[in-house]
């Protein structure tokens, strides 16, 4: 596993900060030959973040864990056991990606015609269906990563992204960069820390409780957050993160999101500045 980890950063082009920052690509595919890992993941199959979805809706591949560090986010995913797909998790599945791309919870269900407390267990069971427990707001933050890599399409892939094949036979490490990284040079420090925190699924209370300050001073430092970045929630900051840190073009940022997803504008007076 050293070994793997050691050869897992090749070159990875960021558009959005460093034209001409080196370019990450799957070290799966680039590095290691069919016979490297014997009776593991086949690497001809190893999917790119877009292709993880459907691999996961499509029941090719289920979650068996996750994890978050000071500066990656990772799901662990197996390929040995594929499941048949769950007719009502794929059709339920695209109203779910809408959430953890940004959308409106309330927005979904009028557009699904259905009460609130059925989009809920709709969506708990596309969660169970791909291996997950427990509520929306509090998924791996690496799969609404993975649901923005969908919704832009072809091969595109977050910052970093790296799918690893892992010592246990038939399973994958899909791990990226951290999607916050992106919005450093718009945010103070205080307010960069709070939206870790947001982006990590904390509620107000525990990020007040935490840095030891009032729900109050927390709503206070989002707001200024929201002003410099556009955007508010969870996964809206995360879709944003992804889409103009992983180089999406002018044109692209334009057609998927004129508002909710331009890039940050932080005034060169306030970018910086300690709240």
């Amino acid at each position: 596993m050293a070994l793997l980890k050691s050869l897992s950063m090749l070159t990875h082009r960021n558009k959005a900060t460093n034209p001409e920052a080196p370019l990450v690509v799957s070290t799966a595919t680039a590095l290691f030959p069919r016979s490297a890992i014997a009776n593991d993941v086949d690497i001809a199959t190893t999917p790119n973040a877009v292709e993880s979805w459907d691999a996961l809706i499509e029941g090719r591949m289920s979650i068996v864990g996750h994890a978050l560090d000071e500066t990656h986010a990772s799901l662990f995913v197996s390929m040995q056991t594929p499941k048949r797909p769950m007719a009502p998790s794929i059709a339920h599945a695209p109203a779910l990606k809408s959430i953890l791309i940004g959308g409106a919870q309330k927005v979904v269900v009028l557009d699904c015609d259905i009460s609130p407390a059925t989009a809920t267990c709709r969506f708990i069971a596309v969660l169970r269906a791909v291996g997950l427990a427990g509520t929306v707001r509090r998924v791996p933050l690496a799969l609404p990563m993975i649901a923005s890599s969908h919704a832009i399409g072809g091969a595109f892939c977050p910052p970093g992204y790296q799918a690893i094949p892992s010592p246990d036979a038939g399973r994958l490490e899909l791990r990226m960069l951290r999607p916050e990284t992106a919005f450093r040079p718009f945010l103070s420090s205080t307010e960069y820390e709070v939206l870790r925190a947001v982006i990590e699924g904390c509620s107000y209370e525990e990020i007040a409780n935490s840095r030891d300050r009032s729900p109050r001073t927390i709503a206070n430092q989002l707001r200024s957050i929201t002003a410099k970045l556009g955007v508010c929630g969870r996964f809206q900051y995360i879709n944003l993160a992804v889409r103009i840190s992983g180089g999406v073009s002018r044109r692209d940022d334009e057609r998927v999101g004129r508002g909710a997803c331009r890039r940050p504008h932080a005034p060169a007076s306030r970018c910086g500045e300690a709240n």
